[in-house]
């Protein structure tokens, strides 16, 4: 299946992990014209994790809109922190 028309993705509830988030990462670095994420109800728990996937959101060049509620981000002030690090350049 080829990534490079997806224009919306929709991976809410699916318990993803630190390497569906890596992976997820690397899918956004490519700058697919993915302009719809949802990632409601997947914890981001790993500092360095958060850190990577911000850094490639902010990059791309066509999201327009991410969805993640209930992913503990309020939780977590380490996670907050990295987050707030890559938006600081």
């Amino acid at each position: 299946m080829s990534t490079k028309n997806i224009v919306q993705l929709t991976l809410a509830n699916n318990r993803l992990d630190r390497q569906c988030y890596h992976s997820l990462s690397k899918f956004l670095e490519k700058k697919s014209p993915l302009k719809i994420l949802e990632l409601d109800e997947n914890p981001i728990d790993d500092v360095g994790c958060a850190q990577r996937f911000s850094e490639a959101v902010i990059a791309h060049p066509s999201l327009e809109k991410l969805m993640v509620d209930n992913c503990g981000l309020g939780n977590n002030t380490q996670i907050l922190s990295a987050i707030a690090s890559t938006m600081n350049g």
